[in-house]
């Protein structure tokens, strides 16, 4: 899957949501979890440490907060 068609799953939302959720595509090459969290501190953490959502440690403050320290995926 391209970038491009990686940020058309995302096409219908609110246009700051999109800026950050594309930041992350085109950072990763690859598409942000649909399902789960879509919390912009979220995004902009994995931004911020340069780390895949996927890659967080379970410890991670976010992962403990958005997801319990459990993975959705």
């Amino acid at each position: 899957m391209t970038v491009e068609e990686m940020l058309e799953l995302y096409s219908g939302f609110a246009p700051e949501k999109y800026a950050l959720i594309r930041r992350y595509v085109i950072q990763f090459k690859e598409p942000w979890a649909l399902r789960g969290p879509m919390n912009d501190e979220l995004i902009l953490h994995c931004l911020d440490l340069n780390t895949r959502l996927d890659d967080l440690p379970r410890d991670d403050p976010m992962i403990l907060k958005y997801f319990d320290g459990e993975r959705l995926y």
